[in-house]
Order: structure tokens, then sequence, then C-alpha cells
């Protein structure tokens, strides 16, 4: 039997941070390492997702020569690191690598203290969020190249690369949602095994995409396929679910979870390759396929195809070990939730509503403590809306506790000062809720601000909010603040203003009049001010009624945003 473990890792980066990167990278390998040491084996490959050295949202700071090369450092400082703690296992890792002039999005491939070869993006993310056509050069030529790191020539280009007897396409996120893949190249030339590191940012029911993607590439390819992303609120713009999924003979073999609240997660898989190359002999157009490809591009890590009796530099010996002596919970200064086998299977679709409630929390989480920020604030109008914002802070409480513990959700939002105070236990133990609402407390401000015009029912509501999330709730009345405005405006269009003439000039004085105090209370307390808004509003500056018409019309319809 030929098997191929492999260690998906998903990473919460934070662009630019790279001592913190490099530490969250290392970290994972020392606690990998640490688990082998306890009795079990390093993995045979670990696999990091995207750009996972600088982070992905660098933006037009991938522009700077000064990315690139510190980039170039920290690989090589954890090129050395992984191949002390693991000198045996093979670790690819992506950042971005600027060659004649241009700067292409990479998945360096580590073994024995050395960098062995750079994998280059052949497709660009130029869609919706994406931008990455702005920042890199998609990689189209079939020729080994080279790129010089130090006083070595590294091999560039779309390769093979040969581990432990098995053959290894890497295609970077992109490169398998499209029709002309990489690993189609490869057919030919004996491919057992797709890894594809990524940065795939949340949007609903996208995992049953990438669970289609895993299935057909294994049974297309007759490979197995390894997919890992990148983890949670990286830098204020996109979430990352940092997913895996380990496909083989066609089926899903291990769906990890998604959402972590710790540094990484690292899952465990392993994938059978003889059980695949069965397949590959069995399947009439496969073997068709691999007849008509052999004269495609074949491995390069010397800068020519590899020979069949040839020996790479990345292929070594080694054995592998059973799922259940992979599923362990290792812990140590940077914080790896969980290590899970592959025993795991595929995992039911999850609801748009539970993703949401999954994902949203995940985000205000990291953008909280990335910020430095003490809390929340939210000016609750008793509404839906504001009141959903109350419900996802109390979430990212529930979720982070649940996963990591309370002393350990405090340590990582940067509010170790209060868990003391608050004599939080260091784990959930039976009462998850009740810590929340603790943290909340602490951590949540709300407000309430009512006019003349406000009404029992939305106070009462706000009241019951606060109370069930456990927010420090308070209630002013702002109206002497509206009847200033009008006095002010009054005067300028030399008239009383009143609800008949004005009623939508008074609405949105009301609404906006809000603004301030929630603003104040915010950089009083240190905290983030929580606002609901949708594109209407953004592009007009104004809380539609949903019962208002100007001229007979609904203003939305006039909004090509609404």
């Amino acid at each position: 039997m030929f098997q191929i473990t492999i260690a998906a890792v998903s990473v919460n980066q934070t662009p630019l941070d790279w001592k913190g990167n490099l530490e969250r990278l290392e970290g994972v390998v020392e606690n990998l390492a640490e688990h082998a040491a306890q009795g079990g084996k390093n993995p045979d490959i670990v696999l990091f997702p995207e750009l996972c050295i600088s982070g992905y949202g660098c933006e037009d700071a991938f522009h700077a020569p000064d990315t690139a090369d510190r980039s170039m450092n920290q690989l090589q400082k954890l090129a050395e690191f992984c191949g002390r703690e693991m000198p045996d296992t093979m670790v690819v890792a992506g950042l971005a690598v600027r060659k004649d002039g241009f700067l292409y999005n990479c998945a360096a491939v580590l073994h024995a203290k050395k960098i062995q070869a750079f994998i280059p993006k052949q497709n660009l993310a130029g869609d919706g969020v994406h931008y990455e056509p702005r920042w890199f050069k998609a990689y189209r030529s079939e020729q080994g190249e080279f790129v010089r790191v130090a006083d070595r020539e590294i091999p560039f280009g779309s390769m093979l690369v040969e581990h432990r007897g098995a053959r290894i396409c890497i295609e970077i996120c992109e490169d398998a949602w499209v029709a002309e893949r990489p690993a189609h190249d490869f057919i030919g030339q004996g491919l057992d095994l797709v890894l594809n590191p990524a940065a795939s940012h949340f949007s609903f029911q996208k995992q049953t995409v990438r669970r289609h993607i895993a299935m057909e590439s294994s049974r297309t390819l007759c490979a197995g396929f390894v997919m890992v992303n990148l983890l949670g609120n990286e830098a204020g713009r996109m979430i990352y679910d940092g997913g895996a999924i380990f496909a083989s003979e066609g089926k899903i073999v291990l769906e990890s979870g998604r959402f972590s609240y710790a540094d990484t997660a690292a899952r465990f898989g392993v994938i059978d390759i003889e059980a695949n190359r069965v397949l590959q002999s069995r399947i009439f157009s496969y073997k068709d396929q691999r007849s008509a490809d052999q004269d495609r591009p074949g491995i390069f890590l010397s800068g020519r195809p590899v020979e069949s009796d040839s020996r790479p530099a990345v292929k070594r010996s080694m054995g592998f070990q059973s799922s259940g002596e992979l599923k362990k919970e290792i812990r140590s200064s940077v914080y790896v939730h969980e290590i899970e086998d592959c025993s795991t299977g595929e995992k039911p679709p999850a609801s748009r509503e539970n993703e949401f409630m999954e994902a949203v929390p995940l985000g205000l989480f990291d953008y909280l403590r990335k910020s430095h920020s003490k809390g929340f604030v939210i000016s609750l109008s008793g509404g839906a809306d504001s009141a959903s914002c109350a419900l996802l802070v109390h979430l990212m409480f529930l979720h982070s506790i649940r996963q990591i513990g309370p002393r350990k959700t405090l340590e990582r939002l940067g509010r170790a000062d209060l868990a003391e105070s608050l004599n939080a236990p260091q784990s959930a133990g039976g009462d998850a809720a009740q810590i929340a609402g603790t943290f909340s407390r602490n951590m949540l401000h709300t407000i309430y601000q009512g006019t003349k015009n406000s009404s029992e029912t939305t106070r009462n509501a706000a009241h019951r909010i606060a109370e069930a999330v456990g927010s420090n709730h308070i209630e002013t009345d702002i109206q002497p603040l509206v009847d200033g405005y009008l006095k002010e405006a009054a005067g300028f269009v030399n008239r009383e203003i009143d609800w008949k003439a004005d009623d939508l000039a008074l609405q949105n004085i009301q609404a906006r009049a809000r603004s301030p105090m929630a603003w104040l209370f915010a950089n009083l307390t240190g905290s983030l001010l929580l606002t609901t808004s949708n594109r209407s509003e953004a592009a007009v500056g104004h809380l539609h009624h949903p019962r208002l018409r100007v001229g007979g019309r609904d203003p939305r319809l006039a909004n090509p945003l609404a």
C-alpha cells in the first residue's frame, strides 16, 4: 500500500506583519514536530495557503520591491526552520516572487532546509473583489526557468515535484477553477496528487462549489486532490473560512470544520496513491489522454525534464501513519485549535443563515483584535438591523469561548486585563452563553437615542435586545439636538419646517442626529462603531422609509444601486 500523509494548515495572517506571519508558520511546524515526538510521525507534506508569507491583502504594497524582498527573506528562514524541525517533510508555502521585472504569485516548495522550486500561478482572479491582474503577471511559459536566490538557481515554472515516489502538481487557487488548468498538462506524466493552496474569500454556498471541484478533480485526473484556504478577516476586506478538503478516487475523504478562532488549524489526511494509480490503469479515457500527452512538459527540477531513473532533490523515503494516530489536539504559544484526521468525510451543506452566523462573527473578531480596539458600540433602534449587529457580536464571543476558551479569547482580543476582574475560567464549561454575556457587558456598548417621535415599542425592544445579549446599555434623549438643527435650518430657508412639507428631511435629520453621539461614545471607550446600511443609503446618505414616495415614486427605483 502506497499512501501520502498531508497536513493542510489554514493560518490567520495579517498583511505585511513579517514577524507575526513567520512566527505563526513556524509555530505550527513546531507543533507538528512536537506531535511527532510524542509518538506520532511527521506528515510527508505540509500545505500552507496562498500568499501566506506576506498575507494576501497587501494590495498595492505588492508593487513595492521591498514586499517581494522581505517575502523571500522570510521564506528562506522558514525553509531553514522546517528543515531542522521536519527534515524529511516537504513544505509548500505561498509568496510573491519578482522575476525579470514582473511579480508572480507563487507556491514555493521547501525541503531539506532549502527552497527547491517556485511554481507560479497561471490563472489570476480578476473578478468581484479580486484584483490580482493589477499586482501579478500570469505565468504562461512552458520552458523551465530559474530565479537566483542568494547563490543558488531555483527552478521556476510549471512543473511536477516528485516526493516519496509520488508526482505532485501544485495549482494555486484559481488554477483549479478554470477549464484550462495546469494539472491537465501532467496527465501524461504520471500525475499522482494535486495540491491547491488558496486565498478564496467567503461567499454563500461557495463551499459546495469547492466540493465539486475537489471531487471532479480527483475523478477526472485519477489523482488525489487537497485544497487549503486562508483563515479569518485578514485585513478588513474579505473573510476566509480556513477550510480544507481532501478528495481521492472521486470522493471526499475529509472536509474540515471552518471559521476557526485559533491562529492556525492543521488537518491531517491520507491520500491513497496506489488506489488512484489503479484507477489510472482501469479507465480507458484516462489511458487515451495519457498516450496523447506524452510530449507535454515534464518534471522540471534542474532546468530540463527529469529522466525516469533520476532522483530529484525533494524525493525522500518516509513512512506514513494511520488516521487514528493523527487525531490529537495540541497547544502552544501559537495556538493550533484542531488537528483532524481523514475519518471526517464530507460534511452536510450549511444553510445560508448558518454560514452568515459563522462568517461575520469571525470577521468581527479579527477586525476587533487587529485594529487593537477595546470593543464595539451599536446604536440600537429597536429594529431588526441593529439587533442583528448586536446578536452577531454576541455570537462572536460565544463561538470563540466554545472553541478556544474564555481566557484565550480575552488574550487574542488584547483584553487579558479583564481576565482577573471577570474571574474568567480557562474553559467554557457548560455555561458559554453566560460567559459571553459577561464579555458583552465589558466590550459591547449599546445606546438607544430617542426623540419625541420614538415609541415605547422601539425603546422596549432595544432594552430587551441589550438585556438578551448582555450589553452595557444606555438610553438618552436627542430631541434637543434635533430641535437645534431644525432651528438653524429654518433660518436658512426662511420658513418653519413641518412634517407635511418636509417629511423626508425630518426623517433624515432624526436618523443622522444619532451619529455624533454614537461616534463620541465609540471614541471615549476606544471601541469600533458598527452601523447598518444598504447600497442605496450609502449612495444618497439617507435612511429610506419603506412607504416613502417622492413625486409618486419609490426613491429606490431612481437609484441603480438599490
